[in-house]
């Protein structure tokens, strides 16, 4: 069932929005206005000593966090370890975050507070892919309403979403298109440091949009609440509304309030004809045969599922190899003949740094050294 529009709904306007920025910290309000004029962040250079000494400080942001804000990562901890370590290793929320350990630590948590959200309490602790917590998803994932498009100008990977291209549970379930959005979301992210570092660009496509068909509150608050979780911010959001008045405008004030602060103060709009919009994207820095391919409609579907295809193998194989690793760990210990604690050895010093305080000691695999990817 779709969330109807209500006339009643919290807006914001312009006046509103100004004044919110401006009593923002100094450092999130420049931020966004870099973000804004396409100025990408300053990389800090890392060194060993600096991952070491910042996952340090994050583990202590951590133990600050009040447990009931962190209930789902330290679930998390507790049954799937390797997982942790795996898909939201603390160097990604790091460097998304420059480095600030309380910011990396707050997002980490926040990661998995809508993992969990997103992909509910059976599947949020499966592997993040195609046969694991995407595994009733395929269908959805192969419908071509997202799309990983080429680096900007800048080197900033770009995600496009064609929101008037389903109708929530009718052509496509709201609980898959959130999974399918934060998976994709997700690859992008880990995919590189750079990503982390640079943070993203998004397209939205609300040509066409119909407040009867399109409008799904749930549906917008979970997605951005993905963009500002996952370890890659979204530095700018355009949102295509073609070339006639839409009725996405008129929503706008309310569907504003739904987005969040982060990402509203993001928001770019663009109107026009397809020839338009092409132009004014290829002028943010958007590659030029992707977009136009898009918006004319004249993308080759048959390259996105090869690329589906090829992420599946890479899955594959990766589960192969933690399972080959697993084996060897345990060789090893009982050819050392450790002493038995959980599987067999004291947790290595990187694992104590993992671990937060207010997570019991088997609350983690000991075989492992978490912290760094």
């Amino acid at each position: 069932m779709r969330t109807a529009f209500s006339a009643t709904a919290p807006r914001i306007s312009p006046e509103e929005e100004q004044r919110e920025l401006q009593e923002m910290p100094e450092s999130v309000r420049n931020e966004i206005l870099q973000d804004r004029a396409g100025i990408c962040p300053q990389a800090v250079t890392e060194t060993p000593a600096l991952i070491l000494t910042s996952t340090a400080r994050m583990m202590d942001a951590l133990d600050m966090i009040e447990e009931s804000q962190k209930r789902d990562y330290l679930e998390a901890i507790k049954r799937v370890p390797d997982l942790v370590e795996k898909e939201s290793p603390c160097t990604a929320f790091l460097r998304c975050e420059n480095y600030d350990a309380l910011a990396a630590a707050e997002r980490l948590v926040a990661y998995w507070k809508t993992r969990r959200t997103v992909f509910g309490p059976s599947k949020a602790f499966l592997p993040l892919t195609q046969e694991g917590a995407l595994a009733d998803d395929g269908e959805t994932l192969r419908k071509h309403y997202f799309k990983i498009l080429a680096k900007d100008k800048k080197g900033r990977p770009t995600f496009y979403f064609d929101r008037s291209g389903f109708v929530t549970n009718t052509s496509a379930e709201r609980d898959s298109v959130l999974r399918c959005f934060f998976y994709l979301y997700q690859k992008m992210a880990l995919e590189s440091n750079s990503n982390q570092q640079l943070g993203c660009i998004a397209v939205f496509n609300a040509r066409g949009f119909d407040m009867y068909k399109h409008y799904d509150r749930i549906l917008i608050k979970r997605n951005c609440a993905t963009m500002v979780a996952l370890p890659m911010k979204v530095r700018t959001v355009h949102i295509l509304l073609g070339s006639t008045s839409s009725v996405f405008s008129m929503l706008l004030p309310t569907v504003k309030v739904i987005m969040g602060p982060s990402i509203r103060h993001r928001l770019k709009f663009h109107q026009g004809t397809n020839k338009e919009l092409v132009t004014v994207l290829v002028d943010n820095g958007i590659d030029e045969t992707d977009i136009s391919a898009i918006v004319h409609a004249r993308e080759n579907k048959d390259v996105y599922y090869a690329w589906l295809d090829q992420q599946v193998s890479e899955e594959r194989s990766h589960e192969r190899l933690s399972f080959l690793g697993e084996e060897e760990n345990v060789e090893s210990i009982d050819r050392n003949q450790a002493p038995t604690r959980s599987l067999g050895v004291q947790p290595s010093t990187s694992m104590k740094l993992f671990t937060p305080k207010a997570a019991s000691a088997d609350m983690v695999s000991p075989a492992r050294t978490a912290v760094f990817s």
